[in-house]
């Protein structure tokens, strides 16, 4: 495994995923605090085993579309990726989403390369477009909600820029080939890196296409869309129910805040907008935070227990092919 440049090792995973999973709880457990445990578990006490197995199957719609995705996007970068492959690649990089950035979920691309030969100069296109149509569908449900929750036009704006602009950058990258064309020069490390990089921003830019992109986007959008289905469910059972546009925008609003890379996983900045937004709203200290609570757990949580189970056989299960 050395020589990788990715820590891939299962015990390292598992420490990795183990601390992400440790700071949310911490979270979890000084919201509760502040909301008043009793009040919490209160609310938390109204949910039957009915609608927490919802609410699991709708994120496991979200992962499946997710995950047909990764294997759609593969197909015209040339990454000979069967689908069964893509799904478990794609699982097991939710083992570590609780890292700066998510950068951990490079291990999907180093599973490609491990079973199958992908250099990562033409699977990171791979990459950067699967967040972008995360990102892109996430900001439109965003703005689908703006009307129901007034007041943050300006924030609105700012994640929109965050949101559009690195997208830009990647479909039309010669800014960021004329300074990586300058790190090059330098030689050395960084000028191979950036000769990498440049290749790769070369295969992406070919890669995104305006009706892949769109396709790709359009999954997104309804795998997000089952995940504030649940959100909007949950609230409903609490009593405290909210318009699915508010959902939206609550839903949306607190992944895109959290997808900064200073929170690890979403873990804590995630938390504390939706806890926020849903304050907001009126919910009430208590179900603010046993609804953040119970839809972080069925998202980040289950996510992460998903790709922990399936991680060391996405290591150590070659394909036929490459066994042969």
């Amino acid at each position: 495994m050395s020589g990788t440049g990715l820590p891939i090792e299962p015990r390292r995973a598992a420490a990795l995923a183990g601390l992400g999973l440790l700071a949310f709880l911490l979270v979890l457990v000084a919201a509760g605090l502040l909301a008043g445990w009793r009040e919490v578990a209160g609310e938390l006490a109204r949910l039957g085993p009915e609608l927490i197995l919802t609410l699991l199957a709708l994120s496991l719609v979200n992962y499946l579309l997710r995950g047909l995705r990764w294997r759609m996007l593969a197909e015209p970068a040339g990454l000979d990726l069967p689908l069964g492959r893509a799904l478990l690649y794609y699982t097991a990089g939710f083992a570590l989403t609780a890292t700066p950035g998510k950068l951990g979920e490079l291990i999907r691309l180093w599973l490609m390369r491990r079973h199958h030969g992908h250099p990562y100069e033409r699977s990171f296109g791979l990459l950067v477009l699967d967040r972008l149509s995360d990102a892109l569908p996430m900001f439109l449900l965003v703005l689908a909600g703006t009307g129901a929750v007034t007041g943050h036009g300006p924030t609105v704006a700012l994640l929109g820029l965050l949101v559009v602009l690195p997208g830009l950058l990647v479909l039309r990258p010669r800014l960021l080939e004329r300074g990586l064309a300058l790190f090059a020069r330098t030689g050395g490390r960084a000028g191979r890196l950036a000769v990498r990089l440049r290749r790769a921003l070369r295969a992406t830019a070919a890669l995104a296409g305006p009706r892949l992109l769109l396709a790709a986007c359009a999954l997104g959008l309804f795998g997000w869309a089952a995940e504030i289905l649940g959100l909007w469910l949950l609230l409903s059972a609490l009593d405290r129910p909210i318009g699915l546009e508010a959902a939206a925008f609550v839903f949306g609003f607190a992944m895109l805040v959290g997808a900064l890379p200073l929170f690890p996983g979403g873990v804590g900045g995630t938390e504390a907008t939706m806890v926020a937004l849903l304050l907001a709203l009126g919910t009430g200290p208590e179900v603010a935070v046993a609804a953040t609570g119970v839809t972080r757990l069925v998202t980040l949580g289950f996510a992460t227990a998903l790709g922990l189970a399936v991680l060391p056989w996405a290591i150590g299960r070659r394909p036929r092919a490459a066994a042969a």
